[in-house]
């Protein structure tokens, strides 16, 4: 929890401040990038639909986990059957049809 309240406190950060905003959305950029790798490649191996976008699943797979982060960060009791469900949730959602 420490971890997450940190990393809110940096993005809350970034919004007033130019260098840590920078930081911020470099970290977010190569985070993007990586996820659309993984994706790139599970698409060759058929484990994700072809026709889904990769950058576009990265940007959704990223938001994803800053809402999940945010959640576990504020909520007064944390959800760990929702974030044990997401692999499964996410395999439906992105498997070949």
């Amino acid at each position: 929890p420490e971890k997450m309240h940190f990393w809110l406190e940096i993005n809350a950060e970034a919004t007033r401040n130019d260098v840590v905003r920078d930081v911020v959305q470099q970290y977010a950029r190569s985070l993007s990038s990586a996820l659309s790798r993984v994706t790139e490649s599970a698409q060759i191996r058929g484990e994700v639909r072809s026709d889904v976008s990769a950058s576009h699943c990265a940007t959704l797979l990223t938001s994803l986990f800053e809402g999940v982060f945010v959640h576990a960060a504020t909520a007064s009791s944390p959800r760990t059957d929702m974030v044990m469900a997401l692999p499964d949730l996410l395999r439906t959602l992105l498997a070949p049809q």
